[in-house]
């Protein structure tokens, strides 16, 4: 009887292994579609998590704007101050700044970097866009730490910032402002900032040092004497949040004047731009609603130039260089700087001195100033007109009525906070 053949199982064995291992393969690559991918249960779970955190924040800013606006009393509004404040209260971790747009507030929480921003106009009044997240640079730009560099680099401040000028003298440079293309990089030639914020973007200011409380006087020795002798501080000109105007200038260690009379912008928006249409035929007290109006923030507020402002101003150009190179002597009036008439400011460099127009020519300018000279003509203007060219220098000090007229405009001061 023959031997009985043993049949083999190696290769059955290889083969089921081989179908083995590609089930798995195929298995795998299942499982991890399934987990990963667009539309995959990890990307899906991770998309929950952001949608929850950004309905929580929300949350918080509906909250703390609600809470806000229960507290005032005399507004429809609230300010980014306000809504700051509340957010604190909640322990939100977020900051909130003024918007882009008038009225709107901008909230940034700083574990997400999400930005919102929350409406107050309108159908919109209470709405919340976004979230935007913040664009934070792998390598941060080192900020400005002179007028020279803030100027070659052309960057608008996120924040308020001491920068130095040629000679290491400070410089307060609130946020939203920038260092303007042709602003000298010493102070005593006229540091110039510009404001890129929505609004006043475009609008310059000069810097005007005070180091000293004895500086901050008023100047009774510019004529009309009489008036100046009896000048006194006006009312209701200070911008909300400023309790004392010395005080708050000596600790900014300044403050900035606009470098153009009061312009007039589209909608009648006030500006201070040079070949604007200055602003004239406006009374005196319209003339404070309106510098106050201007911007008014955490950093810098606007008002309008006191009676001892402008003395300092006039010490700080007296004696300097004007546009055209002869010597600005602001108690001595300069036919020069009183040609023609002036519909549009910053046009004659024979009226320019450290980088400031129209002091002298153009139009009357008011100022937040009384006087007891005469009761039935209470208000101050400075400065000197186009056609009085023989009796109106830049320190001109004279009363009026404080109507409004077509020799008469005014000018800006910003308040760094």
């Amino acid at each position: 009887m023959g031997k009985t053949k043993k049949i083999s199982n190696k290769g059955i064995t290889l083969i089921a292994l081989v179908i083995t291992i590609i089930v798995l393969l195929i298995l795998a690559a299942v499982s991890i579609a399934t987990l990963t991918g667009d539309n995959g249960i990890l990307t899906k779970a991770e998309e929950a998590k952001e949608d929850t955190i950004v309905a929580q924040e929300k949350e918080l800013i509906q909250l703390a704007y609600v809470t806000a606006l229960s507290k005032k009393t005399n507004s429809d509004n609230i300010t980014a101050n306000e809504l700051k404040t509340e957010l604190n209260n909640l322990n939100a971790g977020a900051t909130a700044t003024d918007g882009a747009e008038t009225g709107d507030i901008d909230v940034t929480f700083s574990e997400t970097n999400h930005k919102y921003t929350i409406h107050q106009n309108g159908d919109e009044k209470g709405s919340i866009t976004g979230p935007e997240e913040r664009e934070v640079p792998d390598t941060p730009k080192e900020p400005p730490k002179t007028v020279g560099e803030a100027k070659t680099g052309g960057d608008t401040f996120s924040s308020k910032t001491t920068i130095t000028d040629d000679k290491e003298k400070p410089v307060q440079v609130p946020g939203g402002f920038k260092i303007a293309e042709d602003s000298a990089t010493d102070v005593e030639e006229g540091v110039v900032i510009e404001s890129t914020r929505t609004g006043t973007e475009g609008s310059q200011f000069v810097w005007i040092p005070v180091t000293s409380a004895n500086d901050y006087v008023r100047n009774t020795n510019y004529e009309n004497k009489g008036v100046s002798a009896k000048a006194k501080d006006d009312e209701n000109y200070l911008p909300d949040g400023i309790a004392d105007e010395k005080q708050t200038v000596l600790a900014a260690g300044g403050f900035y004047i606009s470098r153009y009379e009061a312009g007039k912008g589209d909608n009648d928006t006030l500006i201070s731009k040079q070949g604007a249409t200055v602003w004239v035929s406006i009374p005196q007290t319209e003339c404070k609603t309106t510098s106050k109006d201007f911007i008014n923030n955490d950093e810098v507020k606007s008002g309008l130039i006191t009676g001892i402002q402008w003395d300092m101003v006039m010490a700080f150009v007296d004696n300097k260089k004007d546009g055209n190179d002869k010597t600005f002597n602001v108690t001595t009036a300069d036919s020069s700087r009183h040609t023609d008439s002036k519909a549009t400011s910053g046009q004659n460099l024979a009226d320019k001195v450290c980088n400031i127009y129209d002091l002298e020519g153009n139009f009357y300018e008011y100022v937040a100033e009384q006087n007891d000279y005469d009761t039935v003509f209470p208000c101050v203007f400075r400065g000197g007109y186009c056609y009085s060219s023989s009796s109106s220098p830049a320190s001109y000090r004279y009363n009026n009525g404080g109507g409004a007229g077509l020799s008469y405009s005014f000018r800006l001061v910003l308040y760094v906070m």
